[in-house]
């Protein structure tokens, strides 16, 4: 099974599962400490400006709960319903849409290596100079198709290291000098879910185009 590399992500992402709501506990009161304080230097700054009128107060208030109340949310929960593992799951729910079913690393390997037999196999009825051309091309296939395995297998790693164990940078919206890292996290989050499924589109269109190799 640890040979098998859908296996390997299976149990990565299970082991990810556990400690993502730990980690979104710190993200929590980080992010509730530097909107506490970033609320104060508000209100600070309106009163020092002289601009601390009861509407003024309040449409600040209102603006503060709205923003917190955002990422809370964001912040939620943990496992399936964490806000970017969402995002990324839609674009991987994309991909499955697309091809009929789930996109693994070993089955996009298996397809190489069906390729590779097909053609072995189309090839042993010529002659030695086509078997020949036709192993080599074989060859060269499950290069390509073992690279975008591999690929696939970075990308859906770097998914769940990265995407849940770096929940906690989403603490760092509670104020606006620190708000852009968990912004970028966010933009990560859907940079990677477009990473797989351009990876599942060129899949598809290999599968599609040797179908009758």
């Amino acid at each position: 099974n640890i040979a098998n590399p859908d296996y390997v992500l299976e149990r990565m992402k299970d082991i990810v599962a556990g400690f993502t709501p730990k980690l979104l506990e710190y993200a929590r009161s980080l992010f509730m400490a530097l909107a506490t304080l970033s609320l104060g230097v508000g209100l600070a700054q309106m009163i020092l400006a002289g601009e601390s009128t009861l509407g003024g107060v309040a449409a600040h208030l209102l603006k503060w709960i709205i923003y917190v109340g955002f990422f809370l949310l964001v912040m939620g929960a943990g496992g399936e319903f964490f806000i970017p593992h969402q995002i990324v799951d839609s674009f991987d729910a994309a991909g499955t849409a697309i091809n009929g079913e789930p996109i693994m690393p070993g089955d996009i390997l298996i397809q190489g290596i069906n390729i590779y037999g097909n053609l072995l196999d189309a090839a042993d009825k010529l002659g030695w100079g086509e078997y020949i051309v036709a192993g080599a091309s074989g060859i060269v296939i499950i290069v390509i198709f073992g690279i975008l395995a591999a690929t696939l297998t970075a990308t859906l790693i770097e998914m769940y290291l990265v995407i849940c164990g770096g929940s906690i940078l989403l603490g760092f919206a509670g104020i606006s000098y620190t708000k852009d890292i968990a912004l970028a996290y966010l933009r990560y989050a859907v940079s990677v879910g477009a990473k797989i499924l351009i990876i599942s589109l060129i899949a598809v269109v290999a599968k599609e185009m040797t179908k009758e190799w």
